[in-house]
């Protein structure tokens, strides 16, 4: 049990680090948010997807850590294809936050869909 749990905090904090260095390595802010507002089904979908998992592995990982809060309760049936489709209308239906981080957009729609009781 306590591999599969190290092997579950390994692979959260790897797809976490890789969409914040997806994020800080462009000079954009908002080149995952470009990115995930591509049609579905293209190379780009897969990242998108990667990203918001990693938004929610990292939330969810540090809100344990420091016995905070979680911004968002999503209920444990939602599969991460809903996750991205959310994560996309949120970016549609909101076009002038896209100046803001890509994390903070995902946290916010994650919010606004699934808030805790």
């Amino acid at each position: 049990m306590r591999k599969l749990i190290t092997a579950a905090l390994f692979i959260a904090a790897t797809q976490a680090q890789w969409a914040y260095a997806i994020q800080t390595a462009s000079p954009k802010p908002n080149r995952i948010v470009k990115m995930c507002t591509v049609q579905e089904g293209e190379v780009a979908d897969a990242a998108c997807q990667a990203f918001v998992e990693g938004v929610v592995d990292a939330t969810a990982f540090y809100g344990a850590a420091e016995q905070l809060a979680l911004p968002f309760c999503i209920p444990r049936e939602t599969t991460s294809a809903e996750l991205v489709t959310i994560y996309r209308k949120y970016l549609g239906d909101n076009h002038p936050l896209r100046q803001f981080s890509a994390a903070a957009l995902a946290i916010s729609a994650f919010r606004a869909q699934f808030p805790c009781e």
